[in-house]
């Protein structure tokens, strides 16, 4: 741990570093990737430009699909890739996470990882979902990954990490994101108030209900 925050109200009321962190320290997410690029396709369904959790992942990557890849893998939805849970481990424990980050082709080499989600979860698993995630963002809405969280879920947020003109930062969707520890605690806030920011909202409702409180994403009225 490198860092501790809490948020009541909108106000940070504790904030707390260890080791190397600090508030302009930032930090891969690593598996952490996921949750994050789950918000942004709830963004992007918002937006019109991917069809919903049920959408065939052919619809983004028919080039792949159609590839030697074991059965089943054709016939999978987005929804396998948001419901993607793995430990929350990665480096050496996890070859497959190397052999994902090494690989030639990483969509094929994702979407193999995702096909033996059942019978082996291993932690790349997620990495795997987050690219993948990632890639279909980008195929929907035209731009980098990087730019869409920027325009859409960062900048809301007053988060200035992903700026425009800082060079300072990787761009590299199989790595992720590198946020600072304010930033996270921004997005986590967020959800605790499901999706609304500063009477403004960012995703659905109905999205982050069905993301992280397991209730089925249908449409529901403005009662608390």
């Amino acid at each position: 741990a490198r860092s501790l925050l809490l948020l009541r109200n909108g106000k940070t009321v504790a904030e707390k570093y260890y080791w190397r962190g600090g508030p302009k320290a930032t930090d891969y997410l690593h598996s952490l990737n996921l949750p994050l690029l789950q918000i942004l396709i709830g963004i992007a369904i918002d937006q019109q430009l991917i069809q919903g959790p049920e959408q065939p992942l052919a619809a983004f990557f028919q080039k792949h699909l159609t590839q030697n890849l074991p059965d089943g893998t054709a016939s999978m939805k987005l929804s396998r890739l948001l419901e993607a849970q793995a430990p929350l481990l990665w480096g050496a424990g996890s070859p497959d996470y190397w052999d994902l980050f090494y690989a030639e082709d990483k969509i094929e080499a994702s979407l193999r990882l995702i096909s033996r989600q059942q019978t082996n979860i291993q932690p790349a698993i997620n990495f795997a979902a987050a690219y993948l995630l990632s890639q279909v963002i980008e195929q929907a809405s035209g731009q980098s990954v990087f730019s869409f969280a920027d325009q859409y879920l960062f900048q809301p947020l007053g988060i200035t990490t992903y700026a425009a003109d800082d060079d300072g930062l990787t761009l590299d969707p199989i790595i992720g994101f590198q946020l600072k520890a304010l930033d996270l605690a921004k997005i986590g806030y967020l959800l605790a108030r499901e999706g609304a920011w500063e009477n403004r909202r960012l995703v659905s409702k109905e999205w982050v209900r069905w993301l992280f409180f397991e209730v089925p994403y249908t449409e529901f009225d403005d009662a608390p």
